[in-house]
């Protein structure tokens, strides 16, 4: 399988890594101790810059009015305050086992009879 057959039958010799010949104009500049040649600046892109987030916000407005609902272009505006509630502290869970009152009893008592 050649190159041109794994991407699709794309002719990719037409294309030019810029950068890399950019590059070794620089080093074989150097390498001979001559001032490296001046770059230009790159080309201003081609084409049309899309806001996508005002395509969405129409996109979904052309949606809800075709099937009928409100568009909603009434939005209600909402205050935020700067300062978020602070989380309620829970209580830490005791891990010994709570004694019985049977038991404590039993402990007491022990306790009466080594003293004496």
């Amino acid at each position: 399988m050649t190159l041109m057959e794994a991407i699709g039958g794309t002719d990719i010799t037409q294309y030019m890594d810029q950068y890399r010949e950019a590059m070794e104009a620089v080093s074989s500049a150097k390498a001979a101790g001559v001032e490296p040649p001046e770059m230009e600046a790159p080309a201003e892109p081609k084409g049309k810059v899309v806001d996508l987030m005002a395509a969405l916000q129409d996109s979904v407005r052309a949606a809800k009015k075709s099937r009928g609902e409100e568009t909603g272009d009434e939005t209600e505006v909402h205050e935020i305050s700067g300062r978020r509630p602070t989380p309620k502290k829970t209580a830490a869970k005791k891990t010994a086992a709570k004694k019985t009152s049977a038991s404590r009893k039993k402990t007491a008592a022990a306790k009466k009879s080594s003293r004496k």
